[in-house]
């Protein structure tokens, strides 16, 4: 999609001639290869111009502002904790990739030249919601050098994307939080993918039905669909259930069991009662419908595991395609556990393939243990054509609701919601073990 132009002439000059750099041929203007937010200026080398930048979207440094100086060196005019790093000859600015945050060789000063990409880094923002320290990266490319009747160059074409990469993360400082950038997400808009949770109790006969149902669909959708058994309510009895059961049950309107949500949607003619769940019989349906649905961001996820301290690390990367509904939006973290074996009405009747007429137990697959961000996710604020990269912690206990915790049958699911409701998509995070 082509950018919106923003062209400010930030100083008056008697151009003769604009020299092109490799990538854009000098066009001086945007091309549709450029990523939405593309900001062209033209900017003078005799110090009396700056680019602003992070304005108002972090506080601690209030804005970060630089230029190019009479040597033609990128430079910080203003704000602290920033540094330059040329990633070489580019074909234009969408051609810097996150990977190029990695680079080394970060200096306070920088030659600019035109055909070539830069990235500015600050390690100073601080989000002002909840100080939450972080890293923010500018993506920068010179197109081509301007210069008077004389020939003399007075200044330089610059294209440049603010608020490219935030990093958040308070707990990591310096370069240990470049953790997660080597992971990549589409930048393409995409279907959605569908998040079926099911509401479930070992005491309820009719709950291996749903269980066999929710993973027909999964199989039948790969890589598309997942599932959650949350147990909760009476029929669980206080067994297998999680701090976060009642409040997700009691706003999706629960009536009978199994039923579920399928992306926390609100499904005409399919609610159980006033709310977003439904009868098992509708998941088929409501699952075709999300999965037709162009999705207005893309999500990606890793996860790593040490085995002797059980500590669980989650890397998320998302990527918004389209604007989003809502000034926020929340990323989901779900620790789910499969094989765990004990007793379940109906099992032998219902869902036979997952129960053992020996031990008369059931094999629980999909279920939830613990929500990472939370009961309703952790806050970030969606950008058309920015990455946002997580990273989460957590220490994973020997046991949940007196069942252990094994951690060969753990697997991780990252979701992204518009709010406590609306599921927009989710993915798999698979896990590294160390």
């Amino acid at each position: 999609m082509l950018a919106a132009m923003i062209f400010p002439v930030l100083f008056s000059c008697n151009v003769e001639d604009i020299i092109g750099g490799t990538g854009d041929s000098g066009s001086g203007g945007l091309s549709a290869d450029d990523p939405d937010g593309t900001v062209v200026m033209n900017l003078s080398n005799d110090g009396s111009d700056r680019i602003r930048v992070f304005n108002g979207y972090y506080s601690g440094n209030d804005y970060v502002e630089f230029g190019i100086n009479g040597s033609n060196n990128f430079v910080v005019r203003s704000g602290s904790g920033c540094q330059f790093v040329c990633v070489g000859s580019v074909a234009g600015l969408s051609a810097i990739v996150a990977s190029d945050t990695l680079s080394n060789g970060y200096s306070t000063t920088c030659a600019a030249m035109p055909g070539y990409g830069y990235i500015l880094r600050s390690n100073q923002l601080v989000r002002s919601a909840d100080s939450t320290k972080a890293f923010g990266y500018v993506r920068i490319y010179v197109d081509s050098w301007i210069k008077n009747t004389a020939g003399v160059i007075i200044g330089a074409t610059v294209k440049y994307q603010d608020n490219w990469i935030i990093l958040e993360n308070a707990s990591l400082t310096g370069d240990s939080l470049h953790g997660n950038d080597s992971l990549t997400v589409s930048t393409i808009p995409t279907t959605k993918n569908v998040l079926i949770e099911q509401f479930t109790g070992n005491l309820a006969g009719y709950d291996p039905d749903g269980h066999k149902m929710l993973n027909d669909i999964m199989v039948a959708n790969p890589g598309k669909v997942f599932g959650i058994n949350i147990h909760t309510g009476p029929y669980a009895n206080g067994k297998y259930t999680t701090n976060y059961g009642s409040a997700l049950a009691s706003q999706s309107d629960l009536i009978g069991f199994p039923s579920g949500t399928v992306n926390r949607h609100l499904f005409s003619g399919m609610s159980q009662g006033n709310g977003t769940v439904m009868h098992r019989n509708h998941y088929a349906t409501a699952t075709n419908q999300i999965l037709a649905e162009t999705s207005c961001a893309n999500i990606a996820a890793n996860a790593t595991i040490n085995r002797s301290t059980r500590e669980l690390t989650v890397n998320v990367v998302v990527y918004y395609t389209s604007s989003a509904n809502g000034a926020t939006n929340k990323i989901n973290v779900a620790l789910l556990q499969d094989s765990i074996w004990g007793s379940q009405a109906g099992a032998q009747t219902y869902n036979p393939a997952y129960y053992n007429a020996a031990t008369d137990m059931y094999c629980h697959m999909h279920m939830l243990r613990h929500l990472v961000t939370g009961q309703w996710g952790d806050d970030i604020v969606p950008v058309v054509g920015r990455q946002i990269r997580k990273t989460y912690n957590y220490t994973i206990p020997a046991q949940i609701s007196s069942e252990n915790v094994v951690l060969n049958h753990l697997k991780i699911l990252v979701f992204l919601a518009e709010g406590q409701q609306e599921i927009i998509t989710v993915c798999n995070a698979p896990i590294t073990f160390r």
